[in-house]
């Protein structure tokens, strides 16, 4: 039995290098908006710029949401307020990125 090698033709091999182009892409913009986020974390903590901003939106969703909060939590340790503080955390990793991406893309031309 003969056996014959898969042949590529030069558009299949165009599709991966460009599908490998775009993974790496994918990751890289990954990777940035990690260390955004990361950023934004250290930017957002007690005594830092954001912190009064993350602090003033926590306690308003708090304020909104307790009443539908049902079990009774520790101090800032609610649902409510975790999930505002990733929020804004989300909201300042994706302004940085964008200011990132600008910034980069200003440099590369």
């Amino acid at each position: 039995m003969i056996r014959y090698a898969k042949v590529i033709c030069p558009s299949q091999r165009m599709i991966a290098s460009m599908l490998w182009e775009r993974v790496i892409l994918i990751i890289k913009n990954v990777g940035l908006f990690f260390i955004c986020f990361v950023a934004a974390f250290c930017l957002s903590i007690y005594g830092m710029p954001l912190n009064s901003l993350t602090v003033g939106v926590s306690d308003w969703a708090y304020a909104t949401f307790r009443p539908l909060i049902s079990t009774p939590y520790e101090a800032d340790a609610d649902p409510t307020s975790f999930f505002a503080f990733v929020i804004m955390l989300c909201v300042y990793a994706s302004i940085m990125f964008v200011i990132v991406k600008l910034i980069l893309r200003t440099k590369k031309s």
